[in-house]
């Protein structure tokens, strides 16, 4: 079985190039090989469409009129991209949550580069301890200006979903998520 979903990942990644490798496979759990290629399959299809018909599903990405690869690559793992109309309802809704205490855990905090803003920026984590880790490791991040502090980047968990919201910026930060269940 591994063998056989190996072979399908490696297929996979000729048929839709760079992937996020944990958005794939779980070789831990035996994802059969023609699983993997449909999943392949559909994300070539989804690249086929984003890169002209800034039509995601049924809704337009507002964020960046899907022209960025940072979030074209965010709806390609299954985020849901809110329209920065949202942010400010969106950050006070994921601070009062986070600052409840109510089950939430300082995670990580450190400062990266944005190339969108070509400075340094701040990501900090929070951790419900409520989500089984299986399913979602820091459930809140908050991205801010290094400078300012003022955050410019929501990122959320809630109804079984990843969500995104930015405001000031023509496209979300990188780090994409490096596993299924990550938020950074």
């Amino acid at each position: 079985m591994r063998m056989q979903s190996a072979v399908a990942l490696i297929a996979a990644l000729f048929v839709s190039g760079p992937v996020h490798a944990g958005s794939l496979v779980d070789f831990d759990k035996g994802v059969n090989a023609s699983e993997v290629l449909e999943t392949a399959r559909v994300s070539a299809r989804l690249d086929a469409r984003m890169p002209s018909g800034r039509i995601v599903g049924a809704r337009r990405v507002e964020a960046s009129g899907g022209k960025c690869a940072v979030d074209r690559a965010f709806l390609q793992l299954g985020w849901k991209l809110h329209p920065s109309s949202e942010f400010d309802a969106v950050l006070a809704k994921v601070k009062r949550r986070v600052e409840s205490g109510e089950g939430i855990k300082k995670g990580v905090s450190f400062p990266l580069y944005s190339e969108e803003l070509h400075k340094l920026i701040e990501l900090s984590a929070y951790d419900d301890t409520n989500t089984n880790s299986d399913t979602m490791i820091d459930d809140y991040v908050f991205i801010a200006n290094d400078e300012t502090k003022k955050v410019i980047e929501v990122r959320w968990f809630e109804g079984g979903k990843q969500h995104l919201v930015y405001r000031d910026l023509s496209c979300a930060n990188k780090p994409i998520p490096w596993a299924y269940n990550s938020m950074w």
